[in-house]
């Protein structure tokens, strides 16, 4: 046996309760085969929360939950729906590993002259799952891109946050550093494989701060090209970052999956 064959391996953040997923035992299957031993299977809604949970009773010990309401949705804005998942939240405290994916949009407001304005009408919403994480003691997990993530992060420093990951992160390299110096951590996808900007991104990024993730089923290009995106793509992302680090695979897995140990505090 190879100590590339001892790799154990997490997949931070998947959208399991997607429909495209059909096949969970195969998944799970592959998945396990690849080194994977855990997912965090993460909400964006009511509906989406409430199917993760019953998931994780389903395959406990190896899919792990957090449940929040998806910053790009127009549903962000809506006091009652916020209030509907900080209550589930707390109704689920010990079913959950963390509150996300919560953050701040950019997609759908990147193209429009009242940018800061549109941040500042989400701030709210943001800062009610901050306040809640920070009672609760569960870390987050920030959907907060390019000029989204300073914001981001000046909401969690306001609200003591020391436990948070800036998931498929893009920013500038200084935002990112900031980031990493306030002990928070930053997480890639497949992307890794094929964009500069990731392999920039990682050169950056100690391995001390750094997970891995699929935001499956999200489609990727070349060698994922046409692929149904699943857990056991962490093995490839972890691959490509060794190559990236000149360290050992192993060495990748090894570090990754403590840092999200740690983060989510999980019993593995």
């Amino acid at each position: 046996m190879t100590r590339e064959s001892q790799t154990k391996l997490i997949d931070t953040h998947i959208h399991l309760a997607s429909p495209k997923y059909i096949d969970l035992s195969g998944l799970f299957r592959r998945a396990k085969y690849n080194g994977v031993i855990a997912i965090i299977a993460t909400g964006t809604g009511l509906e989406e929360n409430q199917k993760i949970i019953v998931l994780e009773k389903s395959y406990k010990n190896f899919v792990h939950c957090a449940i929040g309401l998806h910053p790009e949705s127009h549903n962000y804005l809506s006091k009652d729906n916020v209030s509907k998942v900080t209550h589930n939240i707390v109704k689920w405290r010990d079913s959950i590993v963390a509150i996300g994916e919560v953050g701040l949009p950019y997609y759908s407001i990147r193209d429009r002259d009242n940018f800061d304005y549109e941040i500042e009408k989400a701030l709210p919403s943001l800062n009610a799952f901050l306040a809640l994480a920070e009672k609760e003691q569960l870390p987050v997990i920030l959907h907060a891109p390019h000029k989204s993530a300073e914001r981001a992060l000046q909401s969690l420093k306001k609200y003591n946050i020391e436990k948070a990951v800036f998931h498929w992160h893009k920013s500038p390299l200084k935002i990112t550093r900031e980031i990493i110096n306030n002990g928070f951590y930053i997480s890639v996808t497949p992307e890794i494989v094929y964009e500069e900007r990731d392999k920039t991104l990682v050169k950056n990024v100690p391995l001390s701060n750094l997970l891995l993730e699929t935001d499956g089923p999200w489609s990727y290009e070349h060698e994922f090209s046409g692929k149904l995106t699943e857990p056991y793509f962490i093995r490839r992302i972890a691959e490509e970052i060794a190559k990236i680090k000149g360290v050992s695979l192993l060495d990748i897995a090894e570090k990754t999956t403590e840092n999200a140990i740690k983060l989510f505090g999980l019993k593995i």
